[in-house]
């Protein structure tokens, strides 16, 4: 990456359950899960900052927050779900459709 700043966040570590329910390191304050599906995602930003924050606060969102996240941020994003399927912006750089 050239002139921008890349960040990954991921569910693969530091995870638990409570009452049967599976949960991990990013609680999100308004008692939501977010995606349970989502395993990772990886940001690519002009600045560390933004890509570190929009990371971790992406996983707490649906698809469509992601995208609007990314469009008011202008970064790029590559979503891994633990199924192990692939979804990224059109502009995401390494990833070819």
């Amino acid at each position: 990456v050239r002139s921008a700043s890349m960040a990954s966040s991921s569910r693969l570590k530091r995870a638990w359950r409570h009452n049967g329910v599976l949960l991990d390191h990013i609680i999100d304050p308004r008692g939501q899960v977010g995606d349970p599906d989502l395993l990772s995602i990886h940001v690519v930003s002009p600045s560390a900052l933004i890509a570190d924050t929009l990371a971790t606060v992406m996983l707490l969102t649906d698809r469509l927050g992601r995208k609007r996240l990314a469009a008011e941020f202008g970064t790029e994003f590559l979503e891994v779900t633990k199924r192990g399927t692939l979804w990224h912006t059109t502009g995401m750089p390494f990833i070819s459709n």
